[in-house]
């Protein structure tokens, strides 16, 4: 009988160097004991070069999807820009850009956790 449960398991990098992004889904892969996640996202654009290294970045994705380690790649709180700039040379096009959105005043939000 089939399961009524139904999950899809998702990674992200952050703040990764670009030559440990294949090791750092691969590590996680075996954690996992999985040969793939459902997605794979870049969490977050801050922190680099966005002209140099979004482009790099992306490439990296584009090689996981194709070697099938992700089913689907994806970015996270990335801006227009940040999108302009990927897909200026991207093959593949992200999947998703997943944002969060809260309505606590941002004062009170700091990197997704709700502080009194």
């Amino acid at each position: 009988m089939d399961s009524p449960l139904s999950f899809r398991v998702i990674s992200a990098i952050f703040r990764t160097p670009l030559q440990d992004i294949k090791p750092s889904i691969i590590a996680s892969l075996k954690k996992l004991g999985t040969d793939y996640v459902d997605l794979f996202l870049v969490h977050s654009p801050h922190g680099h070069d966005v002209r140099v290294t979004l482009p790099a970045v992306w490439k990296e994705m584009e090689n996981i999807k194709n070697e099938g380690l992700a089913k689907s790649i994806g970015v996270s709180n990335y801006k227009v820009e940040d999108l302009r700039i990927t897909l200026e040379s991207a093959k593949i096009a992200p999947a998703v850009n997943q944002v969060s959105f809260t309505s606590l005043p941002s004062d009170r939000v700091y990197n997704g956790m709700y502080y009194r």
